[in-house]
């Protein structure tokens, strides 16, 4: 998946990627607040579950209305996360093309792809803005400090455990203390995609800036 510069960047235009910047933070800003308020929901729920707490019932039909409603949005915010960073993934792809990297980078549009393609979707994207940050940072050899390990660890890890309790049996769930573990298992997947976005966000904002730099 790796091509070098002259199979790629002809065509290729440095364009700059501060709208797309700002439309993807404010998508996962919005996205880190919903993950970390459902988190929140769930570990009520489960103490709920061990008698830890309590609620009235007329708050716990406010309170369900309120979940369901965070439940629905949840889709589409995420939806427009992964469209966003995959723009802009393509652009600050693009653009280190057209800034000519003296080693090989994969193409703009196979850096897309690449969340799309069975199997190779769970190592190659990594490993894809690895690259990047690398063509960015060629110069000043600035390393990433374990944050691209951080965002798809905790993105991996979250996807799973929420993959794991969604599509738990009724009988699993109707165990008390299954239904425990699975109320914490779920709490943690949100806590992990939260932490996952806020990952992301730190690469490509450190990414953009560099990239705009040249603009000064």
């Amino acid at each position: 998946m790796a091509e070098t510069y002259t199979e790629v960047s002809i065509g290729r235009q440095w364009r700059d990627p501060l709208w797309l910047w700002r439309l993807t933070f404010l998508c996962f800003a919005v996205a880190i607040a919903l993950f970390l308020a459902l988190g929140a929901a769930e570990t009520f729920v489960l103490t709920l579950h061990l008698q830890l707490s309590s609620i009235a019932e007329q708050s716990a039909g406010t309170f369900d209305s309120a979940v369901v409603m965070l439940n629905r949005l949840l889709f589409p915010v995420v939806a427009l996360c992964a469209l966003s960073s995959l723009a802009l993934l393509y652009r600050l792809m693009a653009n280190a093309h057209a800034d000519g990297p003296t080693t090989k980078l994969t193409g703009p549009v196979l850096a897309v792809d690449a969340y799309f393609i069975p199997l190779l979707s769970l190592f190659m994207p990594p490993l894809i803005m690895a690259e990047l940050w690398r063509a960015t940072f060629v110069a000043s050899d600035r390393q990433p400090n374990g944050l691209i390990a951080l965002w798809w660890t905790a993105l991996m890890i979250g996807m799973f455990a929420n993959i794991f309790a969604i599509y738990a049996s009724p009988a699993t769930w109707a165990d008390p203390q299954q239904a425990t573990k699975l109320l914490s298992l779920s709490a943690f997947s949100f806590v992990c995609r939260a932490v996952a976005a806020g990952a992301l966000l730190c690469i490509f904002g450190t990414i953009v800036r560099q990239q705009r730099s040249r603009l000064s």
